[in-house]
């Protein structure tokens, strides 16, 4: 089992690094990429009973292997932290908005997107949300959660690469909502 967890750690570590990588961003179908990562998690949605809803996604300027990794983290947390008490629901939605902020209006002529994965899990105390998106900052416990505590740093790392902003909103036991906002089109730095 630790050989199995120093592999996935490896593995992380490697997509973490070779996120520094400059890379071109193309026009994106995130409804595409949100499809993929579903299939992906097709036996573990069955196994857990668990419940997604998802509306109309934007297009937008990326680089879509890195949002679906993004995705990834955040479904694949959603579905793994969701308790035994209730069957996992985990809902995706997204707007467009006006300005980079996570509390920006909403605009129809908006240049950012605002997308937001929300499940009904186990939450975590927001006094804790600067440190879950830091490498190796884990707040649950190793033994009950399988995973590396490097998910989330990876995610922030993307989104901060696609010139956006991730945060999440929670309580605990009240589920968790994890936000992100991300330009439509890409301007180069």
């Amino acid at each position: 089992k630790s050989a199995e967890r120093m592999q996935t750690l490896i593995t992380d570590l490697l997509a973490y690094s070779r996120l520094s990588a400059q890379v071109k961003p193309e026009k994106t179908d995130l409804n595409e990429v949100l499809q993929e990562v579903l299939s992906d998690f097709d036996y573990l949605i069955e196994s857990k009973s668990a419940t997604i809803k998802t509306n109309e996604l934007p297009t937008v300027d990326s680089i879509p292997s890195q949002l679906r990794q993004v995705f990834q983290n955040l479904i694949g947390n959603a579905l793994k932290f969701s308790g035994t008490e209730n069957k996992p629901e985990i809902e995706i939605t997204s707007e467009i908005i006006v300005d980079k902020s996570i509390d920006s209006p909403t605009s129809p002529e908006g240049k950012f997107c605002r997308i937001t994965v929300k499940d009904n899990g186990i939450g975590f105390d927001e006094k804790y949300l600067d440190r879950i998106f830091i490498i190796f900052q884990s707040l649950n416990d190793r033994q009950t959660y399988e995973g590396t505590g490097i998910g989330l740093a990876i995610a922030k790392k993307i989104i901060d690469k696609h010139n956006g902003l991730i945060t999440a909103k929670s309580e605990v036991g009240k589920g968790a909502s994890f936000i992100i906002v991300l330009p439509l089109k890409y301007e180069s730095k």
